[in-house]
């Protein structure tokens, strides 16, 4: 039988958190059963595909007093292409050979199974049930799937072409959401096709993949509410980490491939002996119900969402991917300039919790994983491995059994009412949402709000998430108020728990004065559910209260509304009337190139706010006698005459030339510019032109008493 890796140690003690550790804890015991092949191994090594670094990650039971993880190993084969044949792999690898259905093994021992699958290992040619690489019974496959219609979670991950077949490739559900066979048009080893996503280290020499530098990754996000304007988006509670959004993992020179939602094929024949059960369920009814009440296509079916997207950065690429499955094993080196940044499915996730079914993550490749990928990250970029060892830990909390859930957030919140029942506030300020807010605020130093909110789901029902979100068609900027935000249900159903455990805290730390304490379990586990519904009832009444008062607050506003006149909005725009006449043009210099052959161009232009709003070509005019004080030019004429608003600046020019419509002209045409600024009644008068200017131009500004002058 497998047995359990030893018990990580506790360098920190819980107080940092505000937890002072002591016998009053416990944590929920989640149990993982790692299943290896081929070259995979748990060394920590530079060079190794090793688990090591993880299952170092799983067993740090100081990040958090509510939950431990205890962990197994077993591989599938006697372990002679181990990529690291070293003891301490021999020592943590506790069952060679193993098989699912070998006598004194029980799988309800375990909550979970994570498959790190390699064979058929780059054997590209030979089939992946051959017995030489160990592939499932189906007998095994028959306790898996019963297992798993248990509650049982699955984590699994290959590689590129058929890495990992032989082992996943027929188990419920992962052998649909990620490819793993030919026929399922696996990404290939090598040439354009190839889904690397190596990204380059300018300032290093050593092999890119394994250094400090990540790939960057695509979210898929949601919107959730926070209110009826807010609403942030939220990436899946498996992306989400103390630092912020998992946004980054370790690259890889050809990972495989998760398959998108709409194409998983929902009813493909299981094919496993004996097993007659469905692989993607319908959602299940409450048992009063007879399932045959309601048509099976009119009940919502879970299936798996994609919830993180890779690209590839190879510098050939394809112009789309391989047709016809056989043409992903012919490919020849790409010469042709093609896009790259490829984009694809990385990591896959289903909740079975609605099917009353266990829950399902693949990812696109083992190398997110391995010691040979992190080792960069250890020594160089400490946030980065911290991100990633916050996926490692999501994958196990988020395919935690409903039951452990509940348990998880019963534990975390019994800790932080014994550690200190004095810290909440006492009555009568004593309100659930107030000792809903001192308990988070702790727990949350532990687990990410995504993290709580699972917990806090478990004790809501299967259906209940979907209350908290905003649907894709809902625009961003729209107001939606159909949606709860999520910590309104944190603090109800925290605050609830918190409250109904002050007592049993209480009775705690007074049984037995100086001696020995006992945890009364029962009564903890009724004070918590009490708490869950009272946490709940409080819920449902904050929404009945927010509707009533939102009811009642539309009936104001409507019964408030009454239309008003112009006059009630006033503006301080004034409009006037008026009109720009030329009067008389003086020409100072008769040597102006613009003055030959005894006539001349101009063009008058009047500007308003930057537009043209008059432009007049003057044509054959005649060079006037020239005397002490220049020659002059009689214009007389009216450049402009139409409304002008408050706010708006006037340009009067007089260029040499033509100067057709809105063209700027030559600088070296312009020989007057003038600016009127103001209110435009301030213009009214006869404008004389300053020395400065190379012509001089007379005008006045006049009203035109159209009747339109308004304030």
């Amino acid at each position: 039988m497998v047995s359990a890796l030893p018990a990580t140690s506790r360098p920190d003690p819980y107080h940092r958190w505000g937890v002072v550790d002591g016998p009053w804890l416990w944590p929920t015991r989640i149990r993982i059963l790692f299943v290896l092949d081929g070259r995979i191994t748990t060394d920590h090594g530079p060079g190794c595909f090793g688990l090591g670094m993880v299952l170092d990650t799983l067993g740090d039971d100081s990040l958090a007093w509510w939950v431990r993880f205890e962990v197994s190993v077993a591989r599938r084969d006697t372990g002679q292409i181990r990529q690291c044949k070293t003891e301490v792999d021999l020592a943590k690898s506790l069952a060679l050979d193993f098989r699912f259905t070998q006598p004194g093994f029980d799988l309800d021992d375990y909550d979970q199974v994570w498959f790190f699958g390699d064979y058929p290992a780059n054997n590209y040619t030979a089939p992946v049930d051959d017995p030489d690489f160990s592939p499932l019974s189906d007998p095994e496959l028959k306790l898996l799937a019963e297992w798993m219609d248990r509650g049982g979670g699955v984590f699994a991950a290959g590689d590129h072409f058929n890495l990992g077949a032989s082992m996943c490739s027929r188990i419920p559900r992962v052998r649909t959401m990620r490819k793993w066979t030919v026929e399922q048009g696996v990404p290939p080893m090598d040439g354009p096709f190839r889904h690397q996503t190596l990204q380059t280290n300018p300032g290093s020499s050593e092999d890119p993949e394994g250094d400090s530098i990540p790939q960057p990754i695509e979210p898929v996000y949601q919107r959730s509410a926070t209110s009826v304007l807010a609403r942030p988006l939220i990436p899946h509670p498996l992306l989400c980490a103390p630092s912020g959004v998992i946004d980054k993992f370790p690259d890889h020179m050809h990972e495989g491939q998760v398959i998108d939602d709409d194409a998983v094929e929902l009813d493909l024949p299981l094919d496993i002996a004996d097993y007659d059960g469905v692989e993607y369920p319908f959602e299940a009814l409450p048992t009063m119900e007879a399932p045959s009440a309601i048509a099976p296509e009119l009940r919502p079916r879970p299936r798996p969402h994609v919830i993180a997207y890779g690209r590839t950065t190879q510098t050939e690429g394809p112009e789309a991917p391989p047709g016809p499955v056989e043409e992903a094993f012919a490919f020849t080196p790409s010469t042709a300039s093609a896009p790259t940044g490829w984009r694809f499915g990385l990591v896959s996730a289903y909740d079975g919790d609605a099917a009353r079914i266990g829950r399902v993550v693949v990812d696109s490749t083992w190398h997110h994983w391995f010691s040979y990928n992190l080792h960069g990250f250890v020594t160089e970029n400490p946030p980065m491995y911290k991100l990633m060892q916050a996926y490692y830990r999501n994958v196990g909390l988020w395919l935690a059994t409903p039951s452990q859930r509940r348990s998880m957030l019963v534990a975390a919140t019994w800790g932080v009412v014994v550690a200190d029942p004095m810290a909440f506030p006492l009555e009568p300020r004593r309100s659930l949402w107030a000792v809903g807010e001192r308990a988070l605020d702790v727990i949350g130093r532990t687990a990410t709000q995504c993290t709580l909110f699972e917990f806090v789901k478990a004790f809501l029902g299967p259906g209940a998430g979907e209350s908290f979100r905003v649907p894709n068609h809902v625009g961003p900027s729209e107001p939606y108020s159909a949606s709860l935000p999520e910590d309104l249900a944190l603090r109800a159903i925290v605050g609830g728990i918190a409250t109904s455990l002050l007592e049993p805290a209480s009775v705690y730390h007074r049984a037995g004065g100086e001696g020995r304490r006992l945890l009364e379990p029962e009564a903890i586990v009724r004070s918590a559910l009490e708490g869950a519904q009272h946490g709940h009832s409080a819920l449902v009444e904050a929404v009945h209260s927010s509707a009533t008062s939102a009811a009642s607050m539309a009936s104001r506003l409507a019964n408030a509304s009454r239309p008003l006149s112009p006059e009630a909005i006033p503006i301080s725009v004034k409009l006037i009337d008026l009109r720009v006449v030329a009067e008389r043009l003086q020409l100072t210099d008769p040597a102006d190139p613009a003055l030959v052959d005894g006539h001349f161009t101009l063009t008058v232009r009047f500007s308003i706010g930057g537009t043209v709003a008059a432009d007049e070509v003057i044509d054959e005019i005649d060079v006037p006698t020239f005397d002490a004080r220049g020659g002059f030019v009689d214009l007389s004429r009216v450049l402009y005459e139409g409304v002008i608003q408050s706010g708006e600046r006037g340009v009067l020019e007089v260029l040499s030339g033509r100067a057709d419509g809105a063209a700027k002209g030559d600088d070296n045409q312009v020989r007057f510019s003038e600016t009127l600024a103001g209110e435009p009644s301030s213009w009214i008068g006869i404008h004389t032109p300053s020395a400065g200017q190379s012509w001089r131009l007379w005008y006045r500004v006049e009203h035109a008493d159209h009747g339109q002058q308004t304030d």
